[in-house]
């Protein structure tokens, strides 16, 4: 089977790289990166039998005509982010055109299936990410570091939830004591806000997927109140770097992961227990990381392909 995946992500060509990111599906299926921005000629994509697409909304026009000007056997829609993208009314409206043109619609959350269904007579399929485990735990630090990382820093991913709880960590010095707090910026108007807001906490540099997976798997835990719903790629490279992660429901992998540490994303004085809880009792804490190690393997390679591949 020849794969193709199509995205904004201005890459081209053989994905050879694991990370924890859509075009990990290029990568499972020993496929093809192709950036939706340099399409000229839609009939280029014949030579494959599959054809993903990421449905944000500049790429609505180009999964269309994926499906009307190519023979490609099947083009896949990939619902990727939150179970709607960001759209007005005008948008939303392509978007039931979108969902009504292609093949099939894969969701990354399986909660999406019912909300999507009824706008389509197109199958809705919940495929999810595969996540490079093998690599990521070949990779692990020997060694652990006192210090906890935010999953995220933007608002609209729920960043204000987890600084709140480090907010109440700090005024709580005998649990946060030795502890340093860590989060990595997607761009500088990121890193200016949070400037701006005078947290004393650190800011890394912005790194490919590899680099940072091996600086993250020195820390102790994580936090991630977000208030989407979506697959949840943190509360992953968590589990598998033996990282507790405090996070909310709506994020998949968190809940299969870390079920006794999940929380909603309003629940700020509960998620500051429980970081409390992770920090002063060892046996709480292996009971968190062993459970969530078990269950990680639900989300390797073999097991997502296989199971994308029985859908065809």
């Amino acid at each position: 089977m020849k794969f193709c995946l199509v995205s904004n992500l201005r890459t081209m060509g053989k994905w050879t790289t694991s990370a924890n990111e859509i075009r990990n599906w290029a990568y499972a299926l020993d496929g093809d990166v192709y950036y939706a921005g340099a399409i000229k000629d839609y009939s280029y994509f014949d030579q494959y039998d599959v054809v993903m697409i990421e449905l944000t909304t500049n790429l609505f026009d180009v999964a269309i005509n994926l499906r009307k000007y190519s023979n490609t056997k099947y083009v896949i829609g990939l619902v990727e982010g939150s179970i709607l993208p960001e759209v007005d009314e005008d948008q939303f409206t392509k978007y039931i055109e979108v969902l009504n043109t292609l093949d099939i619609i894969g969701v990354i959350n399986d909660k999406a299936k019912d909300v999507l269904q009824p706008y389509t007579s197109k199958r809705v399929e919940f495929i999810g990410i595969p996540y490079p485990l093998e690599w990521a735990q070949q990779n692990n630090s020997d060694t652990k570091q006192a210090v906890i990382e935010l999953g995220a820093l933007s608002i609209s991913r729920g960043s204000v939830y987890s600084v709140a709880v480090v907010k109440n960590l700090r005024s709580q010095s005998c649990v946060s004591l030795g502890f340093d707090f860590v989060a990595y910026p997607l761009n500088n108007s990121e890193v200016k806000f949070y400037n701006d807001l005078g947290l004393d906490y650190k800011l890394a540099p912005i790194k490919e997927w590899p680099d940072y997976y091996k600086e993250h798997s020195r820390y102790y835990m994580g936090i991630h109140l977000d208030s989407r719903t979506t697959w949840g790629r943190f509360p992953l490279d968590c589990a598998s770097a033996l990282m507790p992660c405090v996070g909310s429901y709506g994020s998949y992998s968190q809940e299969i992961l870390f079920p006794d540490i999940t929380v909603n994303y309003w629940e700020v004085k509960k998620a500051t227990r429980l970081v409390q809880q992770l920090i002063c009792d060892d046996l709480f804490f292996a009971y968190v990381v062993s459970h969530a190690q078990e269950k990680i393997k639900e989300f390797d390679i073999p097991i997502i392909r296989q199971r994308f591949l029985n859908l065809l």
